[in-house]
């Protein structure tokens, strides 16, 4: 049965990221005409062809060996080595877009502000990298309904921002402006439903942004980070036992672990 309900939730939300799409689509061509519609999907297009092209198969490594980690050492490594992987990825995509505008024109027929809107859209992996880890996270502990709620929160978001840019400045300037806002509250929306998880506090989401370089001791547990000497659990084998500085409230211990213990 547990699995029926997970397939059921992914389902789910495959239905509704489809007919977000399709509503955004309806919309987009009512708000900006034919034209311009068409204008702001190729510069979508480009952005997807060079997102494949440099884009790995980290995630779905790192959910597998996620899922078969027999202690916190093991998964911990993993998913740092997810967000550095990824981290390193969207850095260089979003570089590597600064080239489209003088690029794109010479070797096709897309405009230069057409390119000038993929190289923005470059940026989306960079933006959306507390997703793709919290998502990572969720999917190889198998949370399927947070992470279902997760995907169609930031896909109605997503949506909501590319028609109501695109309709406040008739421009697909304005639709990937929305889109860039959508991929930036992506990560909080999903760090907000990692949080929601039993061992998760949702009191630490504003340390979660930390640089890259602290991601191998971020990652032991979701509120903790040892480059700041904050509150950690000994996830996955046990609740927090450790001492916690004097400012430190007790409510931010946690509840139970993420992950359940070896057998």
């Amino acid at each position: 049965m547990s699995q029926l309900k997970d397939s059921g939730l992914l389902q789910l939300s495959a239905i509704v990221r489809a007919g977000m799409g399709m509503v955004t689509a309806f919309g987009l061509a009512h708000a900006l005409g034919d034209s311009e519609q068409g204008r702001y999907y190729v510069a979508v297009a480009v952005f997807s062809l060079l997102y494949l092209v440099l884009s790995t198969g980290v995630h779905v490594v790192t959910v597998s060996h996620v899922a078969q980690a027999e202690d916190r050492h093991e998964a911990r490594r993993w998913l740092a080595f997810h967000l550095i992987v990824n981290g390193s990825v969207a850095v260089v995509l979003g570089l590597a877009g600064l080239a489209l505008p003088w690029v794109a024109p010479r070797v096709s027929g897309v405009s230069h502000e057409m390119a000038w809107w993929a190289a923005l859209l470059c940026w989306t992996p960079a933006l959306e990298l507390g997703r793709a880890w919290a998502t990572a996270q969720l999917q190889s502990r198998r949370r399927m309904a947070s992470l279902t709620r997760m995907e169609i929160a930031a896909e109605v978001t997503r949506a909501a921002l590319v028609l109501g840019g695109a309709i406040w400045t008739g421009s697909g300037l304005g639709a990937v402006v929305g889109w860039l806002i959508a991929s930036g509250l992506s990560a909080p929306i999903s760090l907000l439903a990692l949080a929601r998880e039993p061992g998760c506090n949702p009191n630490s989401i504003g340390i979660c942004l930390i640089p890259v370089s602290c991601a191998g001791c971020w990652i032991e547990s979701f509120p903790s980070t040892c480059c700041w000497n904050l509150p950690k659990c000994d996830w996955p084998l046990s609740p927090m036992r450790r001492n916690l500085p004097h400012w430190v409230p007790a409510k931010h211990k946690c509840k139970k672990s993420m992950m359940p213990s070896p057998e």
